[in-house]
């Protein structure tokens, strides 16, 4: 949306440079110990032969040495070349240790501390009035669920405190309502009261009760809308189906196209925000916890939802009143608030205010000042039954599950014969003149090792000394990878939007990780390997023909025989390979969504759960590396039975034809078979292994070639608009139809509008109505099926997408910040001065907030509140002046007042933009020219508000239910 792929594939090359310069390292130190080891051993023999013992190198030495070395070679090269890899498990070992003692251990499973002691005396069973389920709550002295006293909490051991002397009390069976400016405290409050902060002083004690938690920015998993209620709960059809219409996802579910069975995608991007949001809460009530934490849930979500939902909830008959469940609210919402028993309001990380709603209109603070309405009306929902069913054991139900939906892989006959054109693509992507070099320079070594044998021969015969030299030259193979991780890079980052919401996050960081460790490190190691043992095997057995000639008719029997035996090895170790790749996938998905979701996690008590989950998707992943092992056992096996026939059918000629062959000559072929033996089990098994790793470069090619590209619009060649384009920035819809996907159903059915330059246009409706897609056609980010967006009358579809986002300013629903500086996040294109962004980050307030690191220090987004970081966005917008803008819910988690501000600068700094508002918040709608109202896709009411508001329209509704 923001139209940084190439910054962002330009900052994804820099780091893969650095890491290939940094393992630059690594790679001397390989060929160091490989040019070395061959050089020492005769070359030490000879100075104390010579020097010491004044003695030379007869045949018997010579080749006994050589061949009891050439057995000791292989053991030794094995235990050098797994020793970095053991170092490597140590030092892994020691990271994982460093990070387990990061944090001091808190204290699980009965959701309190030992802070202070709590009185289960009063542990309540309240059971559904049509039976069948129970809620048991706890009441900490007397009638107060959670109580804080004098609680002070830090993000990290020995750092600045984010809450200080927080003095606070919960009810049992009350809602509670946190309020308060962004950046006050309130998500840590309720991260706080879970336990993901780190108590400094004070003291905190909590009931016993199961406890559910829905954070700002909702979690999700990538599976269907129903497994994501669900959770780890069971299925309980007349439960599910009542909390699915207390949530209103009713009318959402009967749009798309698979119901609740269809996938959210990574992160929920298949979904708008109030989506998210609204199957997030189902999931809390669908659980039937007793305690319910709710941090700005309904942020999201339009005037008419709200109202439903929190009727229907949170209501005096609603769900959460009819079993007393306690609720604690972080909202910025007024009606909410009305809605609450006590609100506890803060303001720079303190407690400032606590009371009812009514006490707190009364006094001169801050509840005052928001012009809270309080209204006792509460509209009655229907409820149905819940049931409760007892779990079954974790491990064996994710294991289950996993069984249930394991991932289809697709029958290809080139997982078992391989493809050769991989290899043609890998040398292409490498460059056929550093292919040939490399080639060239491992025939030369191997020349270099194999002909000292034979010059042994000559050297002990003659009874002289002369120095061996050996060289190995093969670096230049390390240069073969680096373009196909750029290919994959650039694959991801012009990838069209669908991409993303039906590609597992956790199948892309397989490819970057596991597959380009593969292409990186494995991959040149055993093409080195390969090549110059088989180019070593074919000197042997030259060495073989020539010295002991009776041997060479052998050589096609063993060769058939090593033909069938490779080709009958290859297709189930390819495969087996393949396997271990792939098995990582759901691995690096589950650990991602773990990690993303580890509040939730924690506050929900489901860790067990996840372990083990974890437990059986590493088990999972390891399978077939294990059977690989056997695998390459069994080869080694069969390759020293077969070398066995060689030696034997050597030794037989030999023997009964002594006469026929010299000592050196019988030296060399005994030498030659030994190291046959060795290079013949290398070549298979490197080639083996070669085969599986260039099994990654195929799968990043095919990656590279079956990802679609959104490519460069009708024009091709580049923009055909004046560089100052848009000038005017006039916007028209003409008959939009567009989708998700191809075969996916119109989102969007006929919409037709047009904004005039410098118009401030509102789009509303409830949510999953169409407003976001309707920003998505105008990146170009959705399949338009019919119709034309036209900007300054030029047509969207002959422009490349990222050229037309580049003209076009975003501030995104959720914000989107760069790992970087803040300056590089206000101006990623450097395109801007220090004076213009700091001017901006004072209109939006924040300047004061990083005056003291200043602009150019790397920014800790992850302290920021979710209204800082749009404020944040907001900043980037006013540097980066284009005339055309997006607002995407921008005030969506900010308080009133700090939405005042940013209105006003929609007023001032951007009056002469062309400015498009998704708005849920209608408080200042008034002030936009004209509102475009969506309902299910299509445009029900476009025109002034004031209008709209005089009329007996949708739009009316939609404000007085606001209001």
């Amino acid at each position: 949306m923001l139209g940084l792929s190439e910054i962002m594939s330009t900052v994804i090359h820099k780091l893969r440079r650095d890491e290939i310069q940094t393992s630059k390292g690594f790679r001397i130190l390989l060929t160091v110990r490989i040019v070395l080891w061959p050089v020492v051993t005769f070359g030490m023999y000879a100075i104390i032969a010579v020097y010491w013992k004044n003695e030379s190198l007869l045949t018997a030495q010579a080749f006994t040495s050589i061949t009891l070395i050439s057995l000791l070679t292989r053991p030794v090269l094995m235990f050098i070349q797994a020793l970095p890899d053991v170092l490597q498990s140590i030092g892994s070992f020691d990271r994982i240790q460093e990070y387990a003692n990061y944090y001091p251990k808190k204290p699980t499973s009965d959701h309190s501390t030992d802070a202070a002691p709590h009185d289960s005396r009063s542990v309540i069973s309240l059971q559904s009035l049509t039976g069948g389920v129970q809620y048991s709550s706890a009441r900490v002295s007397g009638d107060h669920f959670i109580s804080l006293h004098g609680q002070s909490f830090s993000w990290k051991p020995a750092g600045p405190t984010v809450l200080t002397d927080i003095e606070m009390r919960v009810d049992s069976e009350s809602l509670t309502a946190i309020v308060g400016p962004i950046g006050s405290g309130k998500t840590s409050l309720l991260e706080s009261i879970i336990g993901e902060t780190i108590p400094i002083s004070g003291t905190i004690s909590k009931g016993v009760g199961s406890v559910a938690y829905c954070p700002q920015e909702p979690w999700l998993e990538n599976t269907t809308i129903r497994k994501n209620i669900l959770g780890v709960s069971p299925y309980d059809p007349k439960w599910y189906e009542t909390v699915q219409n207390a949530c209103a996802l009713g009318p959402d579910l009967e749009q798309i196209k698979l119901g609740d069975m269809a996938a959210v995608g990574s992160k929920g991007c298949s979904l708008s925000g109030g989506q998210k949001q609204r199957i997030a809460l189902a999931r809390a009530v669908y659980s039937r916890c007793s305690v319910i934490f709710l941090d700005d849930t309904f942020s999201g979500m339009d005037a008419r939802t709200i109202e439903h939902i929190s009727n229907s909830l949170l209501g005096r008959n609603g769900i959460f009143r009819r079993y007393r469940v306690t609720v604690v609210l972080a909202t910025h919402n007024h009606k909410l608030m009305a809605l609450a028993d006590k609100i506890i309001a803060l303001e720079g990380g303190k407690v400032v205010e606590v009371g009812s709603p009514a006490v707190l209109l009364t006094s001169n603070g801050y509840i005052n000042h928001l012009g809270i309405t309080l209204n006792d009306e509460a509209v009655e929902e229907k409820t149905q039954h819940m049931t409760h069913n007892d779990s079954t054991d974790e491990e064996s139900r994710v294991s289950e599950e996993l069984m249930e939906e394991p991932d289809a892989i697709a029958e290809d006959a080139r997982r078992k014969t391989g493809d050769p054109l991989v290899y043609k693509y890998y040398f292409e992507s490498s460059g056929w003149f550093i292919v040939g070099l490399f080639v060239l320079t491992l025939a030369l070594w191997v020349f270099c090792l194999e002909f000292p044998t034979i010059w042994l021969k000559w050297w002990s015969e003659a009874n002289a000394l002369h120095p061996n030299e050996k060289i190995g030259m093969y670096m230049g193979v390390f240069a073969l990878f680096g373009a196909v991780g750029t290919f994959m890079v650039f694959a991801v980052c012009w990838a069209p939007y669908r991409f993303f919401s039906t590609t597992d996050t956790g199948s892309l960081i397989n490819r970057f990780s596991q597959d380009m460790e593969l292409i990186d490190m494995e991959l040149p190691m055993y093409m080195v390997n390969y090549t110059t043992s088989a180019m070593m095997c074919v000197a042997k057995l030259i060495i073989l023909v020539i010295f002991s000639k009776y041997l060479a008719a052998t050589v096609p029997v063993i060769a058939t025989m090593l033909f069938f035996l490779q080709r009958f090895y290859l297709k189930t170790s390819r495969q087996v390979r393949l396997l271990g790749i792939e098995a990582k996938a759901p691995l690096y998905t589950s650990f991602q969504e773990t990690v993303v979701g580890a509040p939730t996690i924690r506050a929900f008590g489901w860790q067990q759960r996840y372990q083990a989950r974890n437990d059986v998707l590493i088990d999972t992943s390891q399978r077939p590396e294990y059977l690989q092992y056997c695998i390459q056992q069994w080869l080694t096996f069969t390759i020293d039975i077969i070398v066995t026939i060689i030696v034997v059918i050597l030794l037989t000629i030999v023997v009964k034809l002594r006469s026929k062959f010299d000592a050196g000559s019988v030296g060399v072929s005994l030498t030659a078979v030994v190291s046959f033996n060795n290079a013949l089990s290398r070549v298979i098994q490197m080639w083996t292994a070669m085969e599986s790793s260039i099994g990654a470069v195929n799968r990043v090619q095919r990656f590279v070639a079956e990802t679609e590209s959104e490519g460069t619009g009708e024009g091709g060649a580049g923009p055909k608009e004046p560089s100052d384009w848009p000038k005017d920035g006039s916007v028209e819809f003409l008959n939009l139809v567009a989708s998700h996907g191809p075969d996916s159903d119109p989102v969007l059915k006929g919409v037709s509008l047009s904004v005039k330059p410098a118009e401030h246009i509102a789009i509303c409706g409830r949510s999953g109505s169409g407003k976001t897609s309707l920003i998505l056609c105008l990146l170009q980010m959705l399949d338009i099926q019919s119709g034309n967006i036209n900007i300054d009358s030029v047509s969207i579809a002959s422009l490349s997408p990222s050229h037309l986002r580049s003209k076009v300013n975003v501030i995104p629903q959720d914000p989107f910040l760069l790992p970087g500086s803040v300056r590089f996040n206000i101006d990623p294109f450097g395109e801007a001065s220090d004076d213009e962004i700091i001017r901006a980050l004072n209109r939006v307030g924040l300047w004061e907030l990083i005056k003291e690191q200043g602009l150019g220090k790397e920014m800790d987004s992850a302290s920021w509140s979710a209204g800082q970081k749009q404020l944040l966005c907001l900043a980037r917008a006013m540097v980066r002046r284009k005339k055309v803008i997006i607002f995407d819910e921008a005030a969506s988690s900010v308080d009133s007042d700090t939405e005042r501000i940013i209105q006003d600068i929609i007023d001032s700094e951007f009056k002469n933009c062309t400015v498009l508002s998704i708005m849920h918040r209608l408080h200042y709608v008034t002030k936009y020219d004209r509102v475009a109202l969506l309902d299910a896709g299509t445009l029900i009411e476009y025109d002034q508000p004031l209008k709209l508001l005089a009329e007996q329209s949708s739009f009316r509704v939609l404000y007085e239910s606001h209001k």
